[in-house]
């Protein structure tokens, strides 16, 4: 079963359960009164796939929160939120368009390409959002949703527009709200003033776009009290089935990758990279150690994948590895025996080197001994804080970076937890891009968004006795909604084809 397959079942069984529920519930005579009071208390309607929450008890709040700002203030709050708002329209129209033509034209017939193109996509649980995510992103979207209306509301009690109610939903997986404002009240009000409701709750998003950035560059200073940084990259939880589940442990603090010190999680990806910029280096090894261990001519060892080779036997897998020894000017020992196998930990040291001549400088009478792996594996020293012996991993750096879960924050106190400001990080990048997405696509020129009603009030302010008037938008709503829907095929397609 494909992911998107999966996640389509999980969904429908979800609201098959509770569409059920909502039946019985609305049949069993014993029941069937008390629950049709709560629907009628808390304005809840259900149907497959939709569940709405209806209520006018945020109504007086709205109503302080508008009169309590001094009008001109707020007048000149949201005509910024008019421009912007006007800004962004224009670019909505060029990325979609720009989307559009990747999508037809970007690629070559291969769906990796194609994808790369794709600025408009879907996000789909257990597709392109991993499940433990999920919460993040219903959080954020709840979030986005709840600043998006109440700057509608806000907006409409300024500029003197009754609020009728406010309300949650959740539509299929994607949860939101909505504020019910009074039509007769809106369509009497001038064009500006108009737009002025119609572009708060882009700009309001723009604003929590805002807020969410600023918030990721104060965690440090935030989170002071309660967590230190600089001190290396704690581990906040290790990937299951990897090679270094059963040698880390959440808490353990990673401060050096080889000879590169970590002092934050940006290390970790660039000693990473360091490593996997050269070649796998040796290490220096006195002649008078390896006169202990039996060497191995080429012919005596068996090549593995990506040119390794093996020179241990099955009872040393676990521990050794097959060294190649690189002679020059040594006469005393046969050439050809260049391979042997040795205790990989007693080997790997901090010095490293290419060449023999690289030991010369370090101890006399030393060899450089270079792991005989294949050319995409490393053999890496981590060393950590936790009591125990640094860990030798032995394989990809793509595994290994992806294997364990980080963090720069130390708790300062046993009883702070570990996984909270990896999950606020989280969730503050989710509503920077989230709410930021949500401004752009909401003041899209298509029907029934933001950008309808905006594009309306803005032709009747420029054109107030213009007869093409009504044409015009019409052909600007129909370009819009044309190209949005256009972009949500496209990437619907892609997010199925992958």
């Amino acid at each position: 079963m494909s992911p998107l397959t999966h996640t389509l079942a999980v969904v429908i069984a979800y609201w098959s359960v509770i569409f059920a529920i909502h039946k019985l519930l609305q049949i069993y005579d014993p029941l069937n009164l008390r629950y049709m009071q709560c629907q009628e208390r808390l304005g809840l309607r259900t149907t497959f796939a939709y569940m709405r929450c209806y209520t006018k008890i945020f109504n007086g709040s709205f109503k302080t929160c508008g009169l309590c700002c001094h009008r001109k203030i707020a007048r000149a709050w949201f005509n910024t939120g008019v421009i912007v708002a006007l800004f962004l329209m224009l670019v909505s129209l060029f990325i979609l368009s720009l989307s559009l033509y990747q999508s037809l034209f970007g690629g070559s017939g291969g769906g990796e390409k194609e994808r790369g193109g794709q600025i408009l996509t879907p996000i789909m649980p257990g597709v392109n959002l991993p499940w433990n995510q999920l919460a993040h992103y219903f959080l954020t979207l709840l979030i986005c949703g709840v600043v998006h209306e109440a700057g509608h509301a806000l907006a409409a009690v300024v500029e003197h527009v009754r609020i009728n109610g406010f309300g949650l939903f959740i539509l299929f997986l994607y949860p939101g709200a909505f504020v019910d404002l009074h039509s007769d009240h809106l369509t009497v009000i001038s064009p500006l003033r108009q737009m002025r409701i119609y572009c708060a709750g882009v700009w309001h998003n723009v604003i929590l776009v805002g807020v969410a950035v600023l918030f990721l560059y104060s965690f440090p200073y935030l989170l002071m009290p309660f967590y230190t940084t600089g001190h290396g990259a704690i581990v906040l939880g290790v990937v299951k089935g990897s090679a270094l589940e059963q040698k880390l442990s959440p808490g353990t603090s990673l401060i050096q990758v080889n000879a590169c010190p970590l002092s934050y999680v940006a290390d970790w990806g660039s000693c990473l990279e360091g490593v996997g910029s050269h070649s796998q280096k040796g290490y220096c090894v006195s002649e008078d150690f390896l006169s202990q261990y039996k060497l191995h001519p080429l012919n005596e060892t068996k090549e593995e994948e990506e040119g390794g080779r093996d020179c241990c036997s099955l009872d040393k897998k676990d521990s050794h590895l097959c060294f190649f020894l690189s002679f020059r000017k040594r006469n005393q020992v046969n050439p050809e025996n260049r391979f042997t196998c040795l205790r990989a930990r007693s080997i790997v040291t901090d010095g490293t080197c290419v060449t023999n001549d690289d030991c010369s400088a370090i101890q006399s009478n030393s060899l450089c001994v270079t792991p005989a792996i294949g050319s995409q594996t490393y053999l890496i020293k981590i060393r950590h804080t936790s009591l125990g012996d640094p860990i030798l991993y032995l394989g990809g750096l793509e595994q290994l970076k992806h294997s364990i879960i980080l963090s720069d924050y130390h708790p300062s106190h046993s009883s702070v937890p570990l996984w909270l400001p990896g999950s606020l990080h989280t969730l503050c990048i989710y509503i920077a891009s989230i709410s930021g997405a949500l401004a752009v696509l909401n003041i899209i020129p298509a029907y029934a968004l933001d950008g309808h009603w905006t594009l309306i009030a803005l032709l009747e302010y420029l054109m107030p006795e213009n007869a093409y008037r009504t044409k015009i938008s019409n052909v600007i709503l129909l370009i819009g909604s044309s190209l949005l829907l256009c972009n949500l095929l496209s990437a619907i397609w892609i997010l199925m084809y992958w």
